[in-house]
């Protein structure tokens, strides 16, 4: 799930959706769900800053090309891009920030925490993204819910948060997956930062424009960073078709295909009802640490889950223009 919801302010064609751009929708999700307990077995053997610099350089060694190919064939975007003004100086900085804010400090924040916690757990924290972005969207740029009754949204994904982290680490208290699990926490309020900070920068670039650009810029801050952790002297240990394959789905598979898969179905299905497949996510990141990595879920854990979809769907639940008129202009 990882630097794409900052996407999700893009207009959308308007095109009618098939059955088919909904399978594509939930395939992505399942990607993303996967990238936990993946992440976890790398992190056993890479640490977190170099993990992040290998997945980031191999993604952007993709977004690149990408992105040079389809500012060539200027039909793949709106007609707005068409007049389009040259990055500035401010554009560079506004850039670095999201590679600073949204690729780096998020990304070693999700990686450090993984490591001490287990993949399932943090999954389900991660679950809690569409809230910060929320949250952030309200700070930065005034944004309001229609109706106030949505603001109860935040209050039950909340207690889900704190169910899993509060609740539960007193039933059975792991110091290690207590701090992992606050440090995933606060990387979703990165997230969330990033994803607003994107919408500012949106309005002149596009979404791949954005992240391709973001990246590469995370990219440089994990490669300098991960000069501290001197891991190429344990590069032969780990060399191995695990790895490599590792490797290649949480950059490749995950990074890359999922944005492209994620970016068509913004285009096809509109921001509104793609943003709630991301309950998917922590779902599939659940099962996936259960069946392939054998974690074990306590019922908490579910519970928690449960009220954090819970939160997001009320948040995100369609509401008739009449009712939103009514509570129009009502402050908190």
């Amino acid at each position: 799930m990882e630097n794409t919801d900052v996407i999700s302010t893009n207009k959308f064609s308007g095109k009618s959706a098939h059955f088919s751009d909904y399978v594509i929708l939930t395939l992505t999700m399942i990607l993303w769900g996967g990238t936990w307990p993946v992440a976890k077995v790398l992190l056993d053997t890479i640490p977190p800053l170099t993990l992040g610099f290998i997945r980031y350089l191999i993604a952007s060694i993709f977004l690149l090309p990408t992105l040079f190919f389809n500012k060539r064939n200027q039909s793949t975007y709106d007609e707005s891009n068409k007049n389009r003004k040259s990055i500035n100086r401010h554009d560079w900085f506004l850039f670095f920030m999201l590679g600073l804010t949204g690729i780096f400090i998020y990304g070693w924040l999700f990686l450090a925490g993984l490591r001490y916690t287990t993949a399932s757990q943090g999954a389900i924290i991660a679950g809690v993204d569409p809230i910060t972005i929320t949250l952030f969207g309200h700070i930065m740029h005034g944004e309001r819910l229609e109706v106030k009754w949505k603001y109860f949204g935040f209050l039950i994904s909340f207690t889900g948060v704190f169910l899993i982290i509060g609740i539960q680490s007193f039933v059975n208290f792991n110091r290690n997956h207590f701090i992992g699990n606050l440090l995933i926490l606060l990387a979703m309020f990165f997230w969330g930062l990033y994803s607003n900070l994107g919408k500012t920068v949106m309005k002149k670039f596009s979404a791949l424009e954005v992240v391709t650009i973001s990246s590469f810029f995370g990219m440089i801050l994990f490669g300098l960073s991960a000069t501290t952790e001197r891991f190429w002297m344990l590069w032969d240990d780990i060399y191995n078709l695990t790895f490599i394959f590792s490797i290649a789905y949480i950059s490749i598979i995950s990074t890359y295909i999922g944005f492209i898969l994620y970016f068509k179905s913004i285009d096809k299905i509109g921001p509104t009802r793609v943003s709630v497949f991301m309950n998917l996510v922590p779902v599939f990141g659940v099962l996936f640490s259960i069946i392939f990595i054998h974690e074990k879920i306590f019922p908490l854990f579910l519970v928690g889950l449960v009220l954090i979809i819970i939160g997001i769907s009320l948040i995100n639940y369609p509401v008739s223009p009449n009712t939103s008129k009514q509570e129009k202009g009502m402050d908190l």
